[in-house]
């Protein structure tokens, strides 16, 4: 585990140790990180983050590398992490496990909600994720955002990582119903599943 998360365990530590009537203990999780993967030369996301925008080229390298930032892990990899997960609760033997999960999210309330709006607003009104276009988008940069879109789904669902993951997990859980859900299925290329809570910025 790296010193700066074993440090920040050691402090809370000690921070509840007074505060708190119970101790709060940290379970470690071996594997990469998902900033390590997204750094990955493979991966490409940390360099697409410093390329020049809004610029069609540039937009375009983005978007064919946003399949990488939506699940950055390679498959066996995103496995053996929910295996650990899994172990982990087996062997705490918890009396109680609430599991109503929230999408806590830095982005606003257009990535997730783009989907929904009539008259293929994705298209024409609202700025692709990650191009940095104005919003709402000017009459002369629309052919800009339509390419842009066209290509960011084109990249997510030739991506085979995903469907190979989500595979690899049904295969682990015994459960062929089981589904993983990225950011690309929380608003990107379709809407969110019904009922999930999102908390995101307002800005």
């Amino acid at each position: 585990m790296e010193p700066q998360i074993l440090d920040s365990m050691k402090l809370a530590d000690e921070m509840l140790r007074e505060a708190a009537t119970y101790q709060i203990h940290f379970h470690g999780i071996d594997g990469a990180s998902q900033f390590q993967v997204m750094s990955r030369p493979k991966a490409g996301i940390m360099q697409s983050w410093d390329l020049p925008l809004p610029d069609f080229v540039d937009a375009s390298q983005f978007m064919k590398r946003f399949s990488c930032g939506a699940m950055p892990w390679e498959p066996s990899e995103l496995v053996k992490i929910y295996s650990q997960v899994v172990r982990i609760i087996k062997k705490v033997d918890l009396d109680l496990t609430v599991l109503k999960w929230t999408v806590l999210a830095p982005s606003t309330i257009k990535e997730f909600a783009v989907p929904l709006q009539p008259y293929v607003a994705v298209l024409w009104k609202y700025p692709v994720i990650g191009s940095t276009l104005p919003n709402p988008i000017p009459w002369h940069l629309i052919p800009m955002n339509v390419g842009l879109v066209f290509i960011l789904a084109s990249t997510i669902f030739t991506d085979t990582r995903l469907k190979t993951a989500t595979k690899l997990l049904q295969e682990t859980m015994g459960n062929e119903k089981s589904e993983l859900i990225t950011v690309a299925e929380l608003g990107v290329v379709r809407s969110p599943p019904p009922g999930v809570r999102i908390l995101c910025a307002m800005s």
